[in-house]
């Protein structure tokens, strides 16, 4: 990181921690480094001190602002911080959260910068902004990829509808028995990190890691710290005995044979924990 210790400096509203840690969980899945107050500022410490020591150690600033304002943050901190970028050439963000078409009025002399909408949809959104903070055009992200037995892809294209509807950007060609053509594993191979975690279907014949190309993906998945999420479909017979393998055995898995807790729900926990 050319010897900085992180990508954004983060400046919000605790009115608005619950949307800034959202957005910066998405960010932080995208390999990025965040210096986050509550996280780098102890009790006793001088708020404008670490401010200041921590402006050379990060590639940008991020700036979120929502219904409430910066809050605890005054105007002449932020003219401050928007000081120090100019004079070390860096790139200061304002983010606009949900509810928010423009910059306010009190806050004018951020208009002039490009700012970041999320009312324009939170995907295109997180793609702006993470090229704001690399000062680079980045490659698509994606949430999930979905792995299955051919045989189970009617049900599995349920699920995928289901994610769809709910935001979620999944890894455009499936990873299933019967698309495993060199060009696709060449084109995963070349997106890898850029997929946060993988769908894992098990169905009542087992599951696609009996190819063995599809089992060291799902291991490469799992050397790269990335999500590995067992499913068990609907289909499965309650009397089946399971027969994982070893390396999937001990991940928390969501049973679609269960109607409580809602599994829907927790697939959309497990990708975006």
């Amino acid at each position: 990181m050319d010897k900085l210790e992180f990508d954004a400096f983060c400046v919000h509203n605790s009115k608005d921690k619950t949307w800034m840690k959202t957005i910066a969980g998405k960010l932080r899945q995208r390999g990025l480094k965040l210096w986050i107050d509550e996280e780098q500022i102890l009790g006793g410490e001088s708020f404008q001190k670490k401010i200041q020591e921590a402006i050379p150690k990060v590639r940008s600033a991020v700036i979120f602002i929502g219904e409430n304002g910066l809050g605890d943050w005054q105007e002449e901190e932020v003219q401050g911080l928007l000081q120090e970028c100019k004079q070390s050439d860096k790139p200061l963000i304002p983010v606009l959260l949900p509810g928010i078409k423009e910059v306010p009025n009190d806050l004018r002399f951020l208009k002039l910068r490009n700012w970041v909408s999320f009312d324009d949809g939170n995907y295109q959104a997180l793609n702006k902004l993470e090229a704001s903070i690399r000062r680079k055009l980045v490659e698509h992200f994606f949430d999930v990829i979905l792995c299955y037995r051919e045989e189970n892809a009617s049900e599995v294209k349920q699920i995928a509808h289901q994610l769809n509807t709910f935001g979620f950007n999944l890894w455009p060609v499936d990873l299933s028995t019967s698309t495993l053509q060199a060009s696709l594993l060449e084109r995963l191979d070349q997106q890898l990190e850029r997929i946060w975690s993988m769908a894992v279907f098990v169905g009542n014949n087992g599951g696609p890691w009996e190819r063995e190309v599809i089992a060291d993906i799902i291991l490469d998945f799992r050397e790269q710290h990335r999500r590995v999420i067992p499913i068990i479909l609907s289909s499965v017979a309650q009397t089946k005995e399971l027969k994982l393998p070893v390396y999937l055995r001990r991940l928390g898995s969501v049973d679609f044979r269960k109607e409580e807790p809602e599994p829907i729900k927790c697939l959309f926990s497990g990708i975006t924990e």
